[in-house]
């Protein structure tokens, strides 16, 4: 007799899917934006990416529900699903290891919480400012508020525009820790919103000198580790995100900006009505006599339009090769570990490193749901995929 589900549904007919991160029309707009980019290059691996699957079996009973497998192109910087996939694997692999060291360990003592902030700048410094002065300003932002266990990145575009000017921001995530002697105790994790601005509006005067009329933007939020998961994780996954991430939902899922459509413009400009008109309105067109045929009004799409693509995929190339760079200082640096330990009272034996983990649910990823026992290594049906299985956000 077949085992059944608290919903009465046998467990040799479920089967559990993997998270896709993008659907398949999704997936045909992304690249034929990239196509338009004269970036064919990554067409072919990101129109297969996880097209394919594979389904495994438990090695202990075949009845046991089954796992399927995307077969992903692996190309991290230019395939949203992949870089998707690598910063939500990074968040849990992070998540997993503050809430195992720390939290787990201070659940009797205090309730371990993240706390987010975003720092900005003035539009006036985004073009001329530099990372390292960038990096003093946090820090001395931080010293002020009496952080001691806290981590960033430093991102020089705008979520909402990724190829538009550079918008240089700081996303900073810390644990309201501090050490007190030889013991670890609840850092303040509420901070008066007003002082904070203060504070950074001083830090940006001091290391550039440059006088600040009115606020400064200061965003911050907080998450508990152990009772909020999902958020916590969702802060750590924008950290660790790729830019073509943003540029995905900027120009395919949430269409806030549309990179294709200047380079389909064709105009003419009259002289005798003063105004452009659309190359396809050929009745206009043929009732003026007197237009104009200069590179910067004929919209020649040879000359213009084609300057502003080769920027377009200039800056695209750039994303593929950044990647995401999160440093952690503090308390959270390699450096002082050993004194983390001491101050949670943890051995060797009980401290668990960011590699451990990461093998950890590695493995545990192999294993059969129902029993924990390993899958089998071989897949033992195979497929393509339908479409039965798009993402919902």
């Amino acid at each position: 007799m077949s085992q059944l589900t608290l919903q009465l549904q046998p467990l040799d007919e479920i089967e559990i899917k993997p998270y896709r991160w993008t659907t398949l029309q999704e997936q045909k707009e992304f690249i034929e934006f990239l196509d338009a980019m004269d970036l064919q290059e990554y067409h072919h691996k990101l129109g297969e990416c996880a097209k394919k699957w594979k389904k495994f079996r438990c090695s202990n009973d075949h009845t046991h529900s089954k796992k399927l497998v995307y077969e992903s192109c692996g190309l991290r910087g230019i395939c949203p699903r992949c870089s998707m996939a690598y910063a939500s694997k990074r968040a849990e692999i992070m998540y997993q290891w503050i809430k195992r060291n720390i939290a787990d360990k201070l659940f009797y003592t205090f309730d371990l919480k993240m706390n987010q902030i975003v720092l900005t700048l003035p539009e006036d410094l985004h073009s001329d400012i530099e990372n390292k002065t960038f990096v003093k300003m946090i820090k001395s932002f931080i010293k002020k508020c009496g952080i001691e266990a806290w981590g960033y990145v430093i991102q020089n575009w705008h979520s909402s525009n990724p190829l538009g000017e550079k918008f240089i921001h700081a996303h900073i995530l810390s644990l309201n820790i501090r050490q007190d002697g030889k013991r670890l105790v609840q850092n303040d994790y509420y901070f008066d919103v007003e002082k904070m601005r203060a504070d950074w509006k001083e830090s940006i005067k001091k290391e550039t000198g440059f006088e600040i009329e009115g606020e400064v933007n200061v965003h911050t939020e907080y998450r508990s580790v152990l009772d909020q998961k999902d958020e916590v994780k969702h802060l750590l996954e924008y950290v660790y995100r790729y830019p073509v991430t943003d540029l995905f939902k900027a120009q395919v899922r949430n269409k806030t900006v549309n990179y294709v459509q200047p380079l389909q413009i064709e105009k003419k400009f009259c002289v005798s009505c003063y105004e452009h008109i659309p190359i396809e309105d050929t009745e206009r067109l043929s009732h003026c006599r007197y237009l104009r045929h200069d590179i910067q009004d004929a919209w020649d799409r040879t000359t213009s339009n084609n300057i502003v693509q080769i920027d377009l995929a200039s800056k695209i190339s750039e994303m593929v090769s950044s990647k995401p760079r999160l440093v952690w200082c503090g308390l959270l640096t390699s450096a002082k570990r050993d004194l983390l330990q001491s101050l949670l009272d943890i051995g060797d034996s009980l401290w668990q490193n960011l590699k451990d983990i990461e093998i950890d649910l590695e493995v545990r990823s192999h294993n059969c749901r129902d029993c924990k026992h390993p899958l089998e290594k071989r897949p033992y049906d195979r497929g393509e995929y339908i479409g039965d299985n798009e993402p919902i956000w």
